[in-house]
């Protein structure tokens, strides 16, 4: 499970709770986030010709905060739930 939590200018990425990279960038959110028309997907990308998500994805989960490792780790379904 992959999980990426955006917070300030830091963006972390998580794989099954545990960090596996963290970037400091200098965009804003609103600066990469869809307006107007333009309408954005889950394994699509904004950008044409930028080949389409080939993955099976089961489970989606949005949150209006930046979550912390542990909430993260928390989230995480079971190996039974799995």
């Amino acid at each position: 499970t992959l999980t990426m939590v955006g917070s300030g200018n830091t963006l972390t990425l998580y794989r099954d709770g545990v960090v596996i990279s963290t970037l400091t960038h200098s965009k804003s959110m609103a600066s990469i986030i869809p307006s107007g028309s333009v309408l954005g997907y889950l394994g699509r990308s904004l950008y044409q010709g930028d080949p389409l998500l080939r993955a099976d994805v089961s489970d989606v989960k949005f949150w209006d905060v930046a979550l912390t490792g542990d909430q993260v780790s928390s989230s995480m379904p079971t190996a039974e739930q799995k």
